[in-house]
Formats: C-alpha cells, sequence, structure tokens
C-alpha cells in the first residue's frame, strides 16, 4: 500500500551449521518470491479498510452502514491483523459466526 520495498528476512542462530541453516532459509524464501507466495504488503486489516473508506465512492446511508459494520463486526476481531495472516478460513469462520 505504500509502495515501499520489501524484505523478506529469516534469522539464523549462530552454530556449526549456520551456514548450510542459512543457505536452506535463502533458497526457502527465493522460492516464496518465484511462487509469488511473499507478502505483498505489511499492511493490517485497519489500514486497509481506512484507506477503502477514503477512496470508495459511496452513498451517505451506504458509507455509514459499511462504517458501522466495519467499526462494530469487523475491527475488534481482524483489524489488528496483517494481511497476510488472513488466509486461513478459521480466521473468517469466527468473524461470520459473530456477525451471525
Amino acid at each position: 500500500m505504500s509502495g515501499r520495498r520489501l524484505y523478506l528476512t529469516e534469522t539464523v542462530k549462530p552454530g556449526p551449521r549456520q551456514e548450510k541453516i542459512a543457505e536452506e532459509w535463502r533458497t526457502k524464501l527465493l522460492n516464496q518470491v518465484d511462487e509469488r507466495r511473499n507478502p505483498k504488503t505489511r499492511a493490517t486489516v485497519d489500514q486497509l479498510f481506512t484507506r477503502y473508506f477514503e477512496v470508495a465512492d459511496l452513498a451517505t446511508a451506504t458509507r455509514h452502514e459499511y462504517l458501522s459494520k466495519y467499526r462494530n463486526h469487523i475491527k475488534p476481531y481482524l483489524g489488528h491483523l496483517p494481511l497476510t495472516e488472513i488466509q486461513d478460513a478459521e480466521v473468517l469462520d469466527s468473524l461470520y459466526a459473530e456477525m451471525r
């Protein structure tokens, strides 16, 4: 969202196999990039919705309804989470159950 570059990192503890482990991690991270599985942003759900409401072309009543649903249901449960963590159906199922 910010346009800044993202860097994938992993810390390897010192030890006799440090170089081998570091190379294994390097390969894993490169594979993520090649397969386009790397995170494209570090933004949270809250940041995404804040940006959406800034640019969305909505009627006044619709905007108020969306904001109300966001504040009451989505933000308390998901607002703090990075977008990259919303890949798990369990997270969304919990939200849907709450909204029902």
